[in-house]
């Protein structure tokens, strides 16, 4: 799932996902945390690509969300400002794969955070 306001840069991650040949056969998007919480409430997801900073939800709550006890928690791929506080002490505790991409970032970064995240995956 990829989690952004802005329609450019979901497709431009989707671009991106879709380049690196990853085993993606459908990418969920959503607007902002709060509505990925909502899909994740109701359907399974492999991989969370999120803004940390949308509206109404930010990084921090939507990792806490999706660390309630038997969600089954999907890895979670941040895109952070540089300046931004991801609060990591908090984040560090996670029990599923955490990554970080920070802004600007590259089309290559972007691939390289989804090649990371399936690799990680698949070693489970």
């Amino acid at each position: 799932m990829i989690v952004d306001e802005t329609p450019v840069v979901r497709r431009m991650i989707e671009y991106a996902a879709k380049a690196c040949d990853l085993p993606v056969d459908r990418l969920i998007q959503a607007a902002d945390n709060f509505e990925a919480i909502q899909i994740l409430d109701a359907q399974r997801v492999h991989l969370v690509v999120a803004d940390a900073s949308t509206p109404r939800i930010n990084g921090v709550e939507l990792l806490r969300a999706m660390r309630t006890p038997g969600s089954g928690a999907p890895p979670l791929a941040l895109i952070t400002d540089q300046a931004q506080d991801t609060s990591q002490a908090a984040m560090a505790a996670s029990p599923m794969p955490l990554f970080y991409l920070r802004r600007p970032y590259t089309l290559d970064q972007v691939g390289k955070i989804f090649s990371e995240v399936f690799s990680t995956v698949q070693q489970d």
